[in-house]
Formats: C-alpha cells, sequence, structure tokens
C-alpha cells in the first residue's frame, strides 16, 4: 500500500496560501477598477445545475455551460480537459514522484492545480482512506463522484489554511488525482470537471 504523498500537499498548500493572499489584494483592485464596467468573458457562464452540486455536475457528461472560448489541455499520460482561452497552463515535477498542472488565469489571480502520483491501490477512494494516511485533514461536506465515468473518488471542503478550498480526489488506472481550487473558483473547476475525459 503506498502512502499518501503529504509533503507535496504541504508544499501545495503553502503556495495556495500565497496565491490566496495575491488573490485578496487584486480581488480588491478589480472590484474597484470593475465598479463602472463589468465586461469580462466570464460574467455570462452558467450551469445547467443551479443547485450548485459539485458531485451531480461531475457525473454529467453534459456541456460546460457557457465558456466563451476554451482550449483543450492533453496530459502525455492520456486525460484532457477544456479550459478557458484567457487561462495558462504549466506542468512540473514535485521533485517526487508526482506531478503538478497549474491552470491559472494570472490577472484575475484565479485558477486550480492537479496534483497525481502513482498509487498503487484500487478505488473507490473514500474519506476514511484518506484520513488513514492524513489524519489532520478537515473535509466537510464530502461527495462521492465521478470522473468522465469513472466512480472511484470524491469532493470535499478543506479548510487547512488561510481559505477553504474545494477539492476533488480520485483513482485511475494506477494513478492518484488531488485537484484543488480556492472555494471562490469551485465553479470554474465544475465545468472543467465536466469536459474531463481519459
Amino acid at each position: 500500500m503506498k502512502k499518501i504523498n503529504m509533503t507535496s500537499k504541504v508544499k501545495l498548500a503553502k503556495f495556495w496560501g500565497a496565491l490566496t493572499a495575491i488573490a485578496i489584494v487584486a480581488i480588491a483592485f478589480f472590484a474597484l477598477k470593475q465598479i463602472s464596467s463589468r465586461s469580462s468573458s466570464f460574467d455570462n457562464l452558467s450551469f445547467a445545475n443551479p443547485s450548485g452540486g459539485l458531485g451531480a455536475l461531475a457525473q454529467s457528461p453534459g456541456t460546460v455551460g457557457v465558456m466563451n472560448e476554451t482550449k483543450l489541455y492533453q496530459h502525455h499520460s492520456g486525460f484532457t480537459f477544456q479550459y478557458p482561452a484567457t487561462f495558462s497552463v504549466t506542468a512540473f515535477s514535485d521533485d517526487g514522484e508526482g506531478e503538478v498542472v497549474l491552470v491559472q488565469n494570472t490577472e484575475r489571480t484565479v485558477g486550480f492545480q492537479i496534483f497525481s502520483l502513482p498509487f498503487d491501490e484500487k478505488g473507490p477512494l473514500t474519506q476514511e482512506r484518506i484520513q488513514k494516511d492524513v489524519p489532520n485533514i478537515s473535509m466537510t461536506d464530502v461527495v462521492p463522484i465521478s470522473i468522465s465515468g469513472n466512480d472511484s473518488g470524491i469532493t470535499f471542503i478543506s479548510n487547512d489554511g488561510a481559505t477553504p478550498n474545494r477539492e476533488v480526489w480520485f483513482i485511475y488506472k494506477g494513478y492518484l488525482y488531488q485537484i484543488l481550487t480556492p472555494i471562490g473558483t469551485q465553479k470554474l473547476l465544475e465545468r472543467v470537471l465536466q469536459t474531463w475525459r481519459f
């Protein structure tokens, strides 16, 4: 049994803490700047399910609401997803066995990260299984989730840092995927997960 890599999770948590601080400053700046004009390419975004449940949205294979222009990201391991054309994607190793894919719009200070690493257990991944290796992790609003027809994951809200985060963890073909975004960006993550394919 492979232990879940918490060193990388701690590094990523510190990174997101810094990004959150930058986001607060940027949000204040942009809020003042956009009081007179609301012309953002994301103002028209909508969801098929207005109740906002991530589990239900990620399970539905439907379209992504309205993302004006998108790009397709193709990872070397075979998964793909669509993301807003105004965002950039960077992939890098985390100095261990894992890899980080960072999807962000630096001007708007929004985004999410995908951390993946080899994992020698089959799903489904459960809250109990995660807390076995990460006993101090804060997990609320825990819901089983299906990504691209794969029923081996969960989504939850974590509050281990300065701000709450939406996390999605799942296992697929020998890899554990941990997706993290600040709670204020979870709607974007919902849309992106609707386009995720293996």
